[in-house]
């Protein structure tokens, strides 16, 4: 079940894996499957990396720039994109109608990945699902009208002799669950923007927002379930190869406490605003 009229704009789910080496001999029969699969677009690029040297003396040093190669995949709408690094398999979409269709698309992916590297003996190092919500309010709306209070910062109304507003926004919360951990972000986003930055990747269409609320500032809340493989409390496990069947296992376990999360961060005006429930 899903609430019909739901703010949510973005959803992703990534594995993290070993690196695989040489990997561009593997490309070819990966493109080739999401092309079958109906991914007619595809772009090769880089992705930059920042290393940070601790400095020593008073010289400062700069960061070091490393560069590696990412291929991106989209459907013939550009709603719903693949992205490819030597380390991770992603699929991001801003058109989930239901849980079933991604997750039969994830595991669909993480297949395709799994018989074009299979020479690789790739290990998973991580398992993510991202669920990211814009909050919309008319003119003379408030958030608090919608999100839980702890989501909102400082309560600067409650402290008048101050004479402040609030002029941004970004908490964070960190949980660890009983399949992995939990981090719930929330930040203000100005008016006009579709979401947050980090997930305005090229290529990759949202759909418009309503002219009526364009002009208003969002709230963007993010709720990232993952599962760190290398980490407490998770080491002493046998290592977990890339296979579809166990990754989407544990994908539907991290599925199951988005729902909760997201009733617990709504109001009861939320919901009925954002309703009915639909199948």
């Amino acid at each position: 079940m899903r609430l019909q009229n739901a703010p949510l704009v973005h959803v992703l789910a990534q594995v993290a894996f070993s690196p695989i080496i040489r990997i561009e001999e593997h490309v070819e029969a990966f493109r080739e499957a999401l092309h079958a699969m109906g991914f007619p677009w595809a772009q090769a690029g880089l992705v930059q990396e920042f290393t940070f040297v601790a400095e020593s003396g008073d010289t400062p040093k700069p960061p070091v720039v490393s560069s590696r190669p990412r291929w991106d995949y989209w459907t013939a709408d550009r709603r719903t994109s693949v992205t490819l690094t030597e380390r991770t398999l992603a699929v991001q979409t801003t058109d989930y109608s239901s849980r079933e269709p991604f997750l039969r698309l994830f595991y669909d992916v993480v297949a395709a990945g799994a018989m074009a590297f299979a020479g690789a003996q790739l290990v998973v190092e991580r398992l993510g699902l991202r669920f990211t919500d814009v909050v919309r309010v008319a003119p003379g709306e408030r958030f608090s009208e919608y999100v839980d209070p702890g989501l909102l910062g400082f309560p600067w109304r409650a402290a008048p002799g101050l004479q402040a507003r609030g002029a941004g926004l970004h908490t964070e919360t960190l949980g660890q669950t009983a399949v992995g951990l939990f981090l719930i972000r929330s930040s203000v986003l100005p008016p006009g923007q579709i979401a947050p930055a980090d997930l305005l990747s090229p290529g990759l269409l949202f759909p418009p927002v309503r002219e009526e609320v364009a002009a208003q500032p969002a709230l963007a809340l993010d709720f990232d379930h993952f599962i760190p493989l290398t980490q407490p409390p998770f080491n002493g496990h046998p290592p977990m190869a890339l296979d579809a069947t166990a990754v989407l296992a544990l994908v539907r376990h991290l599925h199951a406490g988005h729902r909760e999360a997201f009733e617990a961060a709504s109001t009861p005006h939320a919901k009925q605003r954002w309703g009915p429930e639909v199948a």
